[in-house]
């Protein structure tokens, strides 16, 4: 029996920039920021935790010779998460689309994905790789100006060009996305 090649019922073609994925990792920094935030907090409750400690056993003295080297690696610190949130995703965009562009011999390929009615194929041209995906998998759909970002189970992202649909609108693809993946986060902007 012959096998019928199944036609999507739209598609998407995506071109890696270091726009792309820079709006990509501006998602990520998100998250890394309250992770910085709830570990620079855990690090100051546990200094002034010691720091009350040690009062407590020598006395006042320890106070003022302890305080400052406490509040100086505190703000070290601080400083360090700052800069680190700040930049990250501009060298981690620099670093994603050299590791794309080794991969692909120096060309930036093409990633295309069809939409069927029960799973989603992606198709990536630098290293003609497919993968296929059930619609349940998608735990979060975001929406920033130029892109779509599904989230994976495992926390995964898998960007769509915004403008890059064929056989669908953008407002048709929000409908379709939230038919398909009714349990998933969704954080669609305004209609356009």
């Amino acid at each position: 029996m012959e096998e019928t090649e199944r036609k999507p019922i739209f598609a998407n073609t995506y071109v890696p920039s270091a726009e792309t994925y820079r709006q990509m990792y501006r998602r990520i920094r998100m998250a890394m920021t309250w992770f910085a935030a709830i570990l620079f907090g855990a690090a100051a409750i546990f200094a002034i935790y010691k720091l009350l400690q040690l009062t407590a056993i020598y006395g006042g003295s320890i106070f003022g010779s302890v305080y400052p080297w406490l509040m100086v690696a505190m703000a070290a610190y601080m400083i360090f998460a700052i800069i680190f949130i700040a930049f990250a995703p501009r060298r981690l965009a620099k670093k994603a689309m050299k590791r794309l562009q080794e991969m692909s011999g120096g060309k930036t390929p093409a990633v295309r994905a069809d939409f069927f009615d029960d799973t989603v194929e992606f198709h990536n041209d630098a290293t003609n790789g497919e993968t296929v995906l059930r619609y349940p998998v998608f735990k979060k759909c975001e929406e920033t100006e130029d892109l779509f970002l599904l989230w994976t189970q495992q926390k995964q992202v898998v960007p769509l060009a915004k403008y890059g649909f064929s056989g669908v609108t953008v407002e048709g693809f929000r409908a379709f996305m939230d038919e398909k993946c009714p349990t998933a986060k969704r954080r669609w902007k305004k209609a356009d």
